[in-house]
């Protein structure tokens, strides 16, 4: 399990460190989607359906 400690910002901001982004795909425009569970906070890539259109094997 990857884990690294970051500090919250004045303005409640967070910068997930590049290692952490790297092992989960992140990267710049992506989008994510934060969900409150007790006291973590989780987040998760959400797939970009135009992405992921072009990955999929196409079906003739």
């Amino acid at each position: 399990m990857l884990e690294v400690r970051v500090r919250v910002s004045r303005k409640n901001t967070i910068y997930i460190p590049k290692a952490i982004s790297e092992a989960v795909g992140i990267s710049e425009g992506d989008y994510v989607v934060l969900r409150v569970d007790g006291n973590r906070i989780i987040i998760e890539r959400v797939e970009d359906p135009f992405e992921y259109a072009l990955k999929v094997k196409k079906v003739r």
